[in-house]
């Protein structure tokens, strides 16, 4: 992975910090931040372990779930990417010389969660991006529509069956992760 600086926020009250999703680049922001792991922690990840090989994401997870006491994850990325539609993206990618090396746990909204499971994470939860888009308030959906004309609403679910948003948890009972549901 490219060697990137690492950028951090901190406030009264919380800490931002951005950094390479490698395990050298994550622990390394960590440090430099003296994060508090007791404290309650949420990590984000946007597109990023489906270029992590299977092995590397895994370890990352690990890493997460059993460094801090109270944690959520939250993970944007592909899915259902063993049907036509997800194969020709990853084609189309291929072709710009973009592997996606860890497209294999991008197969199922089951696949995604047991990732999360079975690398530390006590919860997990997911859903893909269509369903998430059908549950906003109608007046919502009418404002991000009249944005900009889609006279291709067909490629446009596709398009969003393939992306999904997962979580996990770890601790924080009495902060009610446990109850963070879809």
């Amino acid at each position: 992975m490219a060697t990137r600086q690492r950028e951090s926020s901190i406030t009264s009250c919380c800490s931002t910090s951005s950094c390479d999703a490698d395990d050298e680049g994550v622990r390394g922001t960590c440090e430099d931040a003296s994060l508090c792991k007791r404290l309650p922690t949420l990590l984000i990840a946007e597109c990023v372990l489906v270029y992590m090989t299977p092995e590397q994401s895994a370890n990352l997870l690990k890493w997460a779930a059993n460094s801090f006491e109270r944690a959520m994850f939250i993970n944007y990325e592909q899915v259902n990417m063993g049907d036509r539609f997800g194969q020709i993206m990853i084609e189309n990618l291929r072709r710009r010389q973009c592997d996606l090396a860890g497209v294999e746990t991008c197969k199922s909204l089951e696949s995604q969660k047991e990732r999360l499971l079975s690398n530390g994470w006590e919860t997990a939860s997911a859903v893909d991006m269509m369903e998430l888009y059908n549950r906003l308030p109608r007046a919502e959906v009418s404002r991000i529509e009249s944005l900009e004309f889609l006279d291709e609403m067909e490629l446009l679910e596709q398009l969003m069956r393939h992306y999904c948003l997962c979580w996990a948890t770890k601790g924080g009972n009495e902060l009610g992760l446990k109850e963070i549901t879809y």
